[in-house]
């Protein structure tokens, strides 16, 4: 697409006045303002204001700032062109893969005392409105936390409820206004989502617990959606039953038997698809250790390697054991299993320090570090990672890792036990990253 006009570069000063040329392409632009062009990625477009007849484009908060003229009929249509393509940047930056011909609607919408127009975008994993005003922060809403939708179809409004954390938690809503026609669709559409997520984690209970007696499949199917962290007191009766089916691989049954003689505290459990609406799934464990730390395995082919993070503040820890830590430990295994959903099971944004990540092939992980609250709350208590090579080595590296952080203060500071790990298993660990790494703008 290209569109012609007239432009100001207000950051460049007169010289930068004079006939603009704005090409759109599909990952990026060039804007050309007075014969001197720039290239940007939609996600730099910090802001695009309109305002009689004119469009005010900010890029990376006012390293440039051009004001679009001239421009007649066309505005609407460079307008709507940069907002939609930076939305679906911005989504594939979180990982967020929308449907083929999926279109991101203009809808009015209240959250609380915030009130204004959103573009709102459907995928899988859930919803997300993204206000066209740009000071305010997106409302990303995972399907799994979706309590109600009711729909008012004389008034064309449709009410969200969800909870904001874990079963019980804190609770949120949003209104969709105006909606007309389209409401019983969208009605349909947000219900879905939540009916589809538990719909998942039912099959997937279904395969695992085939001949457990129904009530226990009931509760896990339940409680084990979309990644949910769950404990042996909310399992009950079905807790042994999920423990022994997630387990049935000796390697990791090994690994989790010793992880909680060290322990001797708390364990979570989780399930989640690879994809919604598929039969493949992730399994994954949580056990609390001794010297403030939680570990976490995935149970899935490829490389075998426990996962440390830390439970609270070096600074105030005082030698607490597993189990005094509890309630501070089921936060991190939300955090951490909200990033692992987010991510859709990379791991490698989790462990690779800065200048790894600098790595032209680690660019999807980069961005995704940038644009995911939870992979960064990950990241921020992530200590370091044992790979299992042999019982002996890993039981070694596990007791260093708990010295070692037990006495640890200062939270910037990472274990170092895992360092050649890391070099040496990047290329080996093969989960859902095993897909090609994506190459820039793609």
């Amino acid at each position: 697409m290209t569109i012609t006009g007239q432009g100001r570069d207000l950051a460049a000063g007169q010289a930068a006045n004079g006939p603009l040329r704005a090409e759109l392409r599909e990952t990026d632009f060039t804007l050309t303002v007075g014969g001197a062009p720039m290239v940007a990625g939609y996600r730099d477009l910090t802001s695009v204001a309109v305002q009689q007849g004119q469009v005010l484009l900010v890029l990376a908060d006012g390293a440039a700032r051009v004001i679009v003229e001239g421009l007649g009929d066309r505005l609407g249509l460079l307008v709507s062109a940069l907002r939609d393509r930076r939305a679906r940047q911005l989504l594939a930056d979180r990982l967020i893969e929308l449907a083929a011909g999926e279109s991101l609607p203009l809808v009015e919408y209240r959250a609380g005392a915030e009130h204004g127009v959103a573009q709102l975008a459907y995928h899988a994993w859930g919803a997300a409105l993204l206000p066209l005003e740009e000071r305010r922060d997106w409302h990303l809403l995972r399907r799994a936390r979706i309590e109600r939708v009711e729909a008012d179809r004389s008034s064309g409004n449709l009410q969200v409820d969800y909870s904001t954390g874990p079963v019980g938690g804190q609770a949120g809503s949003f209104e969709l206004g105006g909606l007309g026609a389209a409401t019983e669709q969208h009605r349909v559409r947000m219900a879905g989502l939540r009916e589809a997520a538990l719909a998942d984690a039912a099959r997937t209970v279904a395969r695992l617990l085939p001949d457990a007696p129904f009530a226990a499949r009931r509760t896990a199917s339940q409680l084990l959606v979309d990644g949910r962290p769950v404990d042996r007191a909310a399992l009950g009766e079905a807790w042994p039953l999920v423990e022994q089916a997630v387990l049935s691989e000796p390697t990791f049954a090994t690994a989790y038997g010793e992880l909680l003689a060290r322990g001797g505290g708390p364990a979570w459990l989780a399930l989640a698809p690879v994809k919604p609406g598929t039969d493949e799934h992730r399994a994954w464990f949580f056990v609390g250790l001794p010297g403030n730390l939680v570990a976490m395995e995935i149970v899935s082919a490829g490389a075998h390697a426990t996962y440390l993070f830390s439970v609270v503040p070096r600074a105030g820890f005082r030698g607490e054991s597993a189990a005094e830590l509890a309630e501070p430990a089921t936060d991190v295994v939300t955090e951490v299993s909200e990033a692992l959903i987010d991510m859709r099971f990379l791991r490698e944004p989790i462990y690779l320090p800065a200048d790894r990540l600098a790595d032209p092939r680690h660019l999807r992980s980069r961005l995704a570090v940038a644009a995911l609250p939870s992979l960064q709350a990950a990241r921020a208590r992530f200590v370091g990672r044992l790979i299992h090579r042999d019982d002996e080595a890993w039981s070694r590296s596990l007791d260093a890792a708990i010295a070692w952080h037990a006495a640890a203060r200062d939270d910037s500071q990472r274990w170092l036990g895992g360092a050649a790990d890391d070099e040496i298993e990047e290329a080996e660990e093969t989960d859902l990253s095993a897909q090609q790494p994506i190459e820039e703008g793609t």
